[in-house]
Formats: C-alpha cells, sequence, structure tokens
C-alpha cells in the first residue's frame, strides 16, 4: 500500500462506517485513524496507521539528524560571534600592554642616568663641586624627565576617570 492508499474498498467501507457510528469526533477504528466534523452534512477522513507510524518515524529520523545539525551550527556560529565580539576588547587590552610597556621603558631611561650618576659620585669621591655639578646638572634633567612623564600620565589618567569631554580645535599642520 503506498503513500497510504487502500486496496480493499470492502474494507474501507467497514471502516467508514465504523468511524461514522463512533461518538468521538476522531479515533481509531479497524486499524485506521478517523476524524470526521460537521453535523448536518459529515466530512471524514481515515489514514492507515502504519503509513501514519511510517510518516511519523520518517518525519523522527529526520528531525534526529536535523536537531543536532542544526545544534552544532549553532554552537560554531555562536563561538564565532563570540570571537567577533571579544576583538576590541583584546586589542585595548593589548594597547594597555604595549602602553605599560613604553611607559615603563621611557621611565626606566632616567632611573638608569640617576643610579649611574650616583654612582659615579660615590666612586669619585675626590672629585671638586664643581665636577661633581656635571653628574648632578645630569641627573637633575633625567629626574625633571621622569617627573614630567608622570605628570602626563597622571593628567590622563584623570581624563579617563571623570569623562571630561576635551575641547577639540582644528589645526593647520602644513602652517
Amino acid at each position: 500500500m503506498p503513500g497510504g492508499q487502500i486496496s480493499d474498498s470492502d474494507e474501507l467501507l467497514a471502516a467508514a462506517r465504523a468511524a461514522l457510528d463512533a461518538q468521538e469526533s476522531f479515533g481509531l477504528v479497524q486499524g485506521y485513524y478517523y476524524m470526521k466534523e460537521g453535523d448536518d452534512s459529515i466530512k471524514l477522513a481515515l489514514t492507515r496507521t502504519d503509513y501514519l507510524r511510517s510518516r511519523v518515524l520518517s518525519n523522527l529520523s529526520v528531525l534526529m539528524i536535523a536537531y543536532p545539525l542544526a545544534l552544532c551550527v549553532l554552537f560554531f556560529l555562536s563561538l564565532w560571534l563570540s570571537k567577533l565580539a571579544a576583538r576590541p576588547m583584546e586589542q585595548a587590552v593589548e594597547m594597555e600592554r604595549q602602553f605599560v610597556a613604553d611607559i615603563s621603558h621611557d621611565l626606566k631611561t632616567p632611573i638608569t642616568v640617576v643610579l649611574a650618576n650616583d654612582a659615579i659620585l660615590r666612586s669619585n669621591p675626590e672629585l671638586t663641586a664643581g665636577e661633581q655639578m656635571q653628574w648632578i646638572d645630569a641627573s637633575d634633567a633625567a629626574a625633571r624627565n621622569m617627573m614630567d612623564m608622570v605628570e602626563q600620565m597622571l593628567t590622563l589618567s584623570s581624563l579617563e576617570s571623570v569623562n571630561q569631554t576635551v575641547e577639540k580645535t582644528e589645526v593647520n599642520l602644513s602652517a
């Protein structure tokens, strides 16, 4: 019986009579599912149970393949979207790391100058005050340079924390 077609008309007629005599508007009679509607003129639908079972099993097998496949697709799509959404944050963290590395290097240089000059002064106590001024002036310049960088960092930090608006003006760079 391909496609749920009925080969025996007597079997169909008996099932139709049983369905019409039944009190319920749907149910099972003689191996057929039935559904009927209406009071004056009755509409009757009959379907063989084995055909209906085969269609349900066929649809179920399709769903058993499609559902896990759809879950996998959604999983990988959400993974890709989360990486896409996290990219700006990763770039910001990388920029912050680079900023800290640059500042550390820029602060390390003047500190090295100050420490080297102090070591020279300590190792040469016989130098005159005039001779020592060269090393003291170099240490002083390095310390001022370091102070300027720290002040710039504090200014940047205060601008970020207060959410102040910075006044922008156009500048002609070619002039």
